[in-house]
């Protein structure tokens, strides 16, 4: 679609683009009807958005150093309770997590379950960016193993059901691959 859009026949001509199939189900047919060369923008013009840009890699920057700076005093024995006070941010503590945790950040969540199980007495530290700029720290304490024994019929069906769906897509694409790499194109 980009190709054609930006073809010099189709900018220079007018007309519209043969048929293009996006997917099985859908296809689109381009028109260019302005086409604005590309060029430099005038610094002027552009300077507030670099001067936003290089503000915020420069507080990322620095949010990352402080926050590894505080994991470093929290592995060394800080306590978290006296870092977050010390650094005056709120302290959110999660017992029970689940992989769905919608109260909390996914962000967090995905990083806290791929964290590696911590040891009896030394919990895991792991900062984590968040979508909004800010950054989170996190603190794992202990991971519970799952029991299968507590999971009810029910639930055990919905994740077959999930499984199978899940197996079935990637035996698809495994499929669709294989073919593609089989296929001999004839002109």
């Amino acid at each position: 679609v980009i190709e054609a859009a930006f073809s010099q026949s189709l900018i220079e001509s007018g007309f519209s683009s043969d048929p293009i199939e996006v997917n099985e189900s859908s296809v689109v047919v381009i028109r260019v009807k302005k086409h604005t060369p590309e060029a430099v923008k005038p610094f002027e013009e552009v300077k507030d958005q670099i001067t936003t840009v290089i503000k915020s890699e420069k507080a990322d920057e620095l949010l990352a150093q402080s926050l590894e700076s505080v994991i470093e005093r929290a592995n060394e024995g800080a306590s978290f309770d006296e870092l977050a006070a010390e650094m005056s941010v709120e302290v959110k503590s999660i017992e029970q997590s689940k992989r769905q945790q919608p109260d909390v950040d996914n962000a967090i969540v995905q990083a806290v379950f791929a964290l590696p199980e911590p040891s009896e007495d030394k919990p895991i530290y792991k900062s984590v960016g968040l979508v909004s700029g800010e950054g989170a720290l996190v603190q794992l304490v202990k991971v519970n193993s799952g029991d299968l024994d507590t999971v009810t019929g029910e639930e055990k069906t919905a994740l077959q059901a999930s499984m199978s769906g899940l197996y079935g897509e990637m035996d698809l694409v495994n499929l669709s691959q294989h073919l593609v790499s089989q296929a001999e194109v004839v002109n």
